[in-house]
């Protein structure tokens, strides 16, 4: 599996000005920042889809066995194991938000794509970097003690 965490340009947006020098999955929130997150949940270095001006330094590395995760989104078990069941060519949603792609190569339909039920926890707005903070210490904190 390669992952890449790629910014949703809303998301985005709404992020900056902490946006503005690096990718959504950049920003810290608990012990660890959430690309760190992903990588020690999937045991696997992820690279970056980000704004074309930051591309030069967050890059993106492509394989055939890629898998698009949204980088504004922290991962818990459930999660993970839901992104590595998915099948290829398969889109993991909830509601409008797109949370991942399995080597996605068309268009997403109502035929391949995945509706994710449990709630997320996703830093979207800047003042869930503090809300979320707390909770994201503990989790962190089992994580990389475990």
């Amino acid at each position: 599996m390669n992952p890449i965490l790629f910014d949703d340009p809303i998301i985005r947006i709404n992020l900056l000005p902490f946006t503005f020098t690096r990718p959504i999955s950049k920003i810290r929130v608990g012990i660890l920042t959430l690309d760190e997150k992903w990588e020690k949940w999937l045991g696997s270095k992820p690279s970056f889809q980000t704004a074309e001006y930051l591309s030069k330094k967050f890059r993106r590395k492509s394989t055939h066995d890629n898998v698009l995760i949204n980088g504004a989104i922290c991962p818990d078990q459930r999660l993970v194991d839901t992104i590595k069941a998915l099948p290829t060519n398969y889109f993991l949603i909830q509601n409008q938000l797109l949370i991942a792609a399995k080597t996605p190569q068309s268009e997403m339909t109502p035929g391949n794509t995945v509706q994710y039920s449990d709630p997320i926890t996703i830093i979207d707005r800047p003042w869930k970097i503090f809300r979320e903070n707390a909770s994201q210490i503990k989790v962190d904190f089992e994580l990389i003690t475990a």
